[in-house]
């Protein structure tokens, strides 16, 4: 695995792709840190506040399996839909008043000319497009993808990414910030760029080069 140093390697490397792949939380900016503020704003009510340690645990799972390791963990009960509009409630509002921006990396890769954007997130469409709109880029990715959404692993779209975008593996480059997903990008042939943040430091293995935004 080879460190990126600044945006010069970091374009040497990609410049031959036709498609960046991005995850969304922790990868296009630092969403995870007020995601879990607002999970933590929800618990309050059962006195329950969820510590770093818990947190880096639970990071990577999509929001239903969070649910039901939250109760068994805290052997609690919640409606969960409730629950998230709840939660997704406090999280845009903290993604305004904080005024969130997406890493200095992206923005300089969404200036690239002939290459088409796209998203594969677990989180749901609503809240992708909801923090897309807020920060007025959703109209640099060509399909926001969603596997809550959808009801599919994410695995499943990166094994095929001809069948949901439209480009052969050895044409795109993934941006990730889980070594799952990376494994399974880099399996594929895929360029597979692991995003290092506070919540996965010194974790990140699985991926072809590594850009930290800490």
């Amino acid at each position: 695995m080879k460190f990126l140093k600044n945006k010069k390697e970091l374009m040497l490397n990609i410049k031959s792709k036709k498609m960046y792949l991005f995850d969304f939380d922790g990868t296009l900016a630092d969403t995870e840190t007020l995601h879990w503020k607002a999970y933590n704003m929800c618990l309050e009510e059962y006195n329950i506040v969820l510590s770093n340690k818990n947190i880096k645990r639970y990071i990577g799972n999509q929001e239903t399996k969070i649910y039901k390791m939250i109760k068994s963990d805290y052997d609690i009960s919640f409606d969960e839909e409730v629950f998230f509009k709840k939660r997704i409630s406090f999280y845009l509002e903290l993604v305004k008043s904080q005024k969130l921006k997406p890493f200095s990396y992206v923005f300089d890769l969404l200036e690239c000319e002939g290459v088409e954007f796209n998203i594969l997130s677990s989180n749901r469409l609503e809240v992708l497009e909801a923090v897309l709109d807020i920060w007025d880029i959703r109209d640099k990715f060509n399909l926001v993808i969603s596997a809550a959404t959808n009801n599919i692993d994410k695995e499943t779209v990166i094994n095929n990414t001809y069948d949901y975008y439209g480009y052969k593996k050895g044409d795109v480059a993934l941006f990730e910030d889980s070594n799952k997903y990376l494994k399974v990008g880099m399996a594929n042939n895929i360029l597979s760029i692991g995003i290092e943040h506070y919540y996965n430091s010194n974790s990140l293995t699985n991926c072809d080069y590594l850009w930290s935004t800490l």
